[in-house]
């Protein structure tokens, strides 16, 4: 989506926190110029994210996106599921798988396995 710190974004974003969880949601119609210009690149945009603390160095997190279709893009959606772990104070690893699919006719696939570590300084 290629965003700058110019761009603007027009849209909503609901959020429920818990001592153990946090599901925020939000829909827009997009980019703010795209709005205003009407650019083509305008399309309705949802996305979801569920994270939950296991334990105190273990959550489990999953996310969707959907974006509709615009005039210069396909009707692409998206979903992802991580497992982090932290065995010590700053030291925190990330398991995750992403697929994300496109509508231009037939669906199209993409699948992204990662595993990661940062080390806090």
């Amino acid at each position: 989506m290629d965003l700058t710190q110019y761009d603007q974004i027009y849209g909503v974003e609901v959020s429920l926190a818990t001592d153990r969880s946090l599901v925020p949601v939000s829909a827009g119609p997009g980019r703010a110029d795209s709005i205003i210009d009407d650019d083509g690149r305008g399309a309705f945009t949802a996305s979801g994210r569920v994270q939950l603390d296991l334990t105190p160095r273990t959550a489990v997190v999953a996310s969707g996106m959907f974006r509709g279709t615009s005039d210069l893009e396909a009707r692409s959606s998206a979903g992802g599921l991580a497992l982090g772990f932290a065995p010590t104070a700053r030291l925190t690893t990330w398991t995750s798988l992403d697929v994300r699919f496109q509508n231009r006719g037939t669906t199209d696939r993409s699948y992204v396995f990662v595993h990661q570590t940062s080390v806090e300084a």
